[in-house]
């Protein structure tokens, strides 16, 4: 608190007579007391501009903290970001329909279209082929092929602060057509000798480590078992890429290329990178891979013990808490015998501990204006039972509702659809146009910095200029 009230009087602010503001014969330590209280970050950095005082106490490390805690339990702004493919030699086509709990609450459609949002990455002025890989809170990794070269090159981006950082870039690997995408972020305590500036580093998450890992697909058949993997890390404590060979200790397949497992999708939580394991096209359990730890093998968990086995399931994560969601629609003869489950993941000790959070059979929901756009989509005067069966096998998991534990979005046809699994309501909130990959960007109280590369590293280009986003257009 003592940095708080060391500020210059001849900051403060004052009128046109130089009669000094009411507000500014508060004492600092009152002044932090209103301001955390602001109803957004968007406020409190534009407010930096009123004077140097203000400036001051809002950037301090401490205040960040306050505000932080005080706003830790609203509701979260999100915003999906829907990608036409996942393929650099494709056009690149991005949607964004943004979600803000207030007085109103509902989505609204970003009006910029394609690659308008990510404008600030300088590669877009080359018009090199542009893809997002992975997102982690309100970071996204992005991907680019320099024509000319034969190498990759990832960004790592804020597209609510513009901040910006451009990797090293890595060669390609013809030989390879596929690659699985990591990106894991991990708060740590910095090399402070204060104590207080280490809690507030990983209160603020202004102190972390980050890696990208990319899985490179056998070259064999995908769907062959798999005890071995080669991997090619980046760590942003050595700035430098490596290649790995990872193995599994109990010789279990944890290819990742099983189409059961790219169903699920490469999960970041905690820290860890989770897949499903497979074999004979079973469900055997879920791949943990802890690269900051234990980068030379990875480790299994066991499944639920009520998870249907042949059924494809998806990843996900909600407050730092690995979740499985599975939808089972194809009962040949009882349409009402589908389900959606939700599952989530208490221990990792003891090869993990699953919790049931819900459970709802389809005779138990409320489908809403679901069936009537499932008649719109494909004229049907009438959905029977078996039209039925056939309709909720189309549909997909997308994300879990970072704001309510009880929620899920799911993806159908051209739109996307919301349901609650506590009150068995289904929902359509918007529609969309066809997409191959979705990533949820979630605005955390404070916007989380992009992660800075060690002193001592070899310079690549960075930006992290002032936040003139919170003077531009409110889209997000």
């Amino acid at each position: 608190m003592k940095s708080i009230t060391k500020v210059n009087n001849n900051h403060r602010h004052r009128d046109e007579t130089g009669a000094e503001e009411p507000i500014e014969k508060l004492p600092d330590a009152m002044l932090l007391e209103i301001l955390y209280r602001l109803p957004c970050c968007r406020r409190a950095v534009q407010f930096k501009s009123v004077s140097k005082r203000w400036l001051s106490v809002i950037s301090n490390p401490y205040f960040i903290c306050r505000f932080m805690d005080h706003h830790r339990h609203y509701f979260c702004k999100f915003t999906h970001v829907f990608q036409n493919t996942i393929d650099l030699n494709v056009n690149t086509y991005i949607r964004l329909v943004s979600y803000d709990h207030n007085d109103n609450p509902s989505f609204k459609f970003d009006p910029r279209v394609g690659l308008e949002f990510l404008d600030f990455l300088p590669v877009l002025s080359l018009h090199y082929p542009v893809c997002i890989q992975a997102s982690f809170n309100d970071l996204l990794l992005v991907c680019t092929q320099v024509p000319t070269a034969s190498f990759y090159e990832y960004y790592i981006c804020n597209p609510f602060t513009k901040h910006w950082l451009k990797l090293p870039p890595i060669p390609t690997d013809g030989t390879r057509t596929r690659v699985m995408i990591g990106f894991l972020c991990d708060p740590y305590i910095c090399d402070s000798d204060s104590d207080s500036d280490r809690e507030q580093g990983c209160i603020t998450n202004a102190h972390y480590r980050f890696m990208v890992v990319r899985i490179l697909c056998p070259k064999e058949n995908t769907t062959q078992i798999q005890t071995q993997l080669q991997v090619q890390i980046f760590c942003s404590e050595t700035n430098e890429w490596c290649n790995l060979v990872v193995s599994s200790p109990r010789k279990l397949n944890f290819n990742p290329f099983m189409p059961i497992s790219c169903h699920a999708g490469l999960i970041a939580c905690n820290g860890m990178l989770h897949w499903v394991c497979v074999k004979d096209k079973e469900i055997k359990g879920f791949v943990v891979f802890n690269p900051f730890n234990d980068s030379k093998q990875c480790h299994n968990i066991h499944p639920p013990i009520d998870l249907s086995l042949r059924h494809y399931v998806s990843l996900g994560v909600f407050r730092w808490r690995l979740r499985i969601f599975q939808l089972i629609s194809f009962y040949p003869h009882n349409f009402y015998a589908g389900s959606f489950s939700l599952w989530e993941l208490e221990d990792y000790s003891n090869a993990g501990t699953w919790c049931m959070k819900r459970k709802v059979y389809f005779s138990d929901m409320v489908f809403g204006d679901f069936l009537e756009s499932a008649k719109n989509i494909y004229g049907l005067d009438y959905v029977d039972e078996r039209a039925k069966m056939m309709l909720y096998r189309d549909m997909t998991f997308l994300a879990f509702h970072p704001n309510d534990c009880d929620s899920v979005f799911l993806d159908y046809g051209n739109s996307v659809q919301l349901c609650n699994l506590r009150t068995g309501v289904m929902k359509r909130v918007y529609y969309r146009s066809p997409v191959r990959s979705q990533f949820q960007l979630v605005q955390p109280p404070w916007p989380t910095p992009v992660p800075p590369l060690p002193l001592n590293a070899p310079s690549y280009q960075t930006q992290n200029s002032k936040w003139d986003f919170l003077a531009s257009r409110d889209h997000f």
